[in-house]
């Protein structure tokens, strides 16, 4: 996706056409009386070709009037509307917009509708924000079908530098394209909100003790970087809902001490995309998860091709990437990157069923960085199937006081390759591993398989099998590779590994293994016949207790 700058950005361009002082049209500027008619009689006294407005620096201008939205939508209301004009320009240099409370201008102060090539740039808004739910209006509001809008402005206590929707807040109504939203936020709702709007946007967000930086809701097309201090939710919050798709979305996220730096999901139960996602840049000491993809809300949805491998994670309170649907919808191409985290590191729950798929990390350091040391581990696959994970060349690294680099109850596809673990921890597997073509390098130390050991279980590429529990006769272990080293450990239970046409015994008869015994056998199939249904194997040793 190629995004270009928006052609008039007035912060560094030159006056266009007629200039007026919104003063000769009766604002005082003293913070007091209600300015707001004065800037409607300012904007509808250019001509057709636009002009500027500027205010006075130095001087605060109460907006609290409340003007119906243009489009009708829910009970917003907005301060100064700016509709059906082109090459209007608003000059705030030096001065202060005032709000005193919620009720007033809920969309924005200065409201562009169905305008073309307008701006409006300075100004600090000195608004209201509950730090919860209830606010003012942004600074700027972008409605129905603007194209080419340019902000530059700051906002404290508000809904932010900017909000950008669709004429009825919805996928079907017409939308504002091609934006620029450049701003700071401090003690705010949002930098930036765009809810289903068209494609074409550039933001540059500054925000701190805010709730959340950039919000996306049902909009393509957005080129944005984010720098955000001590945000109070997801600092980029991706969703959809009403049937609106997400895609083609580029964010440098720098954010640090946020509650949760990234999340992705859909807001109701309709069947929405999110694809073509990259998020790079730093993200550090997360209250929580740092990235989170959960709710999907409808079975039909996807969220494809996330690329997060340039995204650094330091730190994270929680897991640094946590995936859970909560329907068995479609997650397929996640790409990751750096990441260190208090708790798992990479956590997949699939208990639903969904159908997840192309998990990849290349060549990243995966670690935990705990003080003290907790159990936990690198890599947590749970709960039904996750396809074709590849973790290839990467550095693990524990502080843990427990758990393992990966632990992974179910895989199809699973490959671990060129890996190394400074702390020498084991890889293992609790379920069952359809191994295509097969678990690899195994950190140099092998693929440890910890659980029951039952008749038939498929063992592919283990090297090392902890049985745990139990009381089985074994007399076939399955889908081994040829030539392919096995050695099962027994720690508890009462266990018989039975003497047969696919178990080539040394003793004689069948071998009764008790807590601390092992035995070591090799697959002898055929070089060309493997992974077959039933493996046969050989005895090369025991140790008895």
């Amino acid at each position: 996706m190629a995004l270009t700058k928006v052609k008039g950005s007035v912060w560094d361009s030159a006056d266009n056409g007629l200039a007026v002082n919104v003063k000769d049209f009766g604002a005082v500027g003293d913070g007091e009386k209600d300015d707001g008619n004065a800037w409607a009689q300012a904007i509808n006294s250019l001509p057709s070709t636009g002009g500027t407005i500027r205010g006075v620096p130095g001087d605060t201008y109460l907006i609290e009037g409340q003007i119906d939205d243009p489009y009708v939508v829910s009970t917003s209301s907005i301060g100064v509307l700016i509709k059906d004009k082109n090459n209007v320009h608003i000059d705030l240099t030096g001065c202060i917009i005032k709000q005193t409370s919620a009720t007033t201008s809920t969309t924005g102060v200065f409201v562009f509708a169905n305008s073309t090539n307008c701006s409006l740039f300075g100004g600090f808004l000195d608004g209201y924000y509950d730090g919860v739910t209830t606010s003012a209006g942004a600074m700027v509001g972008i409605l129905g079908a603007c194209d080419k809008i340019s902000v530059n402005t700051t906002a404290g206590l508000s809904r932010g530098v900017a909000v950008l929707r669709s004429s009825d807040g919805t996928s079907s109504g017409s939308k504002p394209t091609n934006t620029h939203i450049k701003g700071t936020v401090t003690n705010g709702e949002y930098g930036v909100n765009y809810t289903h709007c068209g494609y074409g946007h550039i933001a540059e967000i500054n925000a701190k003790n805010h709730l959340r930086s950039l919000f996306i809701t049902g909009t393509p097309g957005i080129n944005a970087s984010v720098n955000s201090v001590n945000g109070g939710g997801p600092d980029v919050n991706i969703s959809t809902r009403d049937g609106g798709d997400v895609y083609d979305i580029n964010i440098v996220l720098n954010s640090s001490g946020a509650t949760q730096p990234v999340y992705l999901g859909v807001s109701d139960s309709t069947a929405c995309n999110i694809t073509n996602v990259a998020i790079s840049g730093t993200v550090r000491d997360s209250v929580n998860d740092s990235v989170v993809i959960s709710k999907l809300g409808h079975i039909d949805t996807t969220i494809k091709s996330i690329d997060l491998s340039d995204l650094r994670i330091v730190n994270a309170g929680s897991e640094a990437v946590y995936i859970a649907p909560d329907v068995a919808a479609t997650i397929s191409g996640i790409k990751l990157g750096d990441m260190q985290a208090k708790a798992n590191v990479l956590q997949i729950d699939n208990t639903i069923g969904a159908t997840i798929s192309n998990i990849q990390a290349i060549g990243k350091t995966i670690e935990h960085n705990v003080s003290p040391a907790i159990s936990a581990n690198v890599i947590v696959i749970n709960g039904g199937i996750v396809s074709d994970v590849n973790i290839l060349n990467c550095i693990f690294d524990s502080t843990t006081t427990g758990g393992v680099d990966v632990s992974i109850t179910t895989a199809d596809g699973l490959t671990i390759d060129g890996c190394v673990s400074k702390t020498g921890k084991e890889i293992y597997v609790v379920g069952s591993v359809n191994v295509k073509p097969g678990l690899n390098d195994h950190l140099n130390r092998g693929f440890i398989r910890s659980g029951a050991l039952t008749n038939g279980l498929v063992v592919s590429w283990a090297d090392t099998l902890i049985c745990t529990t139990g009381t089985a006769s074994v007399s076939s272990l399955n889908r081994a590779v040829p030539g392919q080293k096995l050695t099962l450990a027994f720690t508890t239970g009462t266990q018989t590994i039975v003497e047969g046409a696919n178990m080539l015994l040394n003793g004689t008869g069948d071998f009764v293994a008790t807590a601390g015994d092992t035995i070591t056998l090799v697959c002898v199939d055929p070089p060309s016949g493997g992974p077959l249904a039933t493996s046969t194997w050989q005895e090369l040793c025991r140790s008895v207790n």
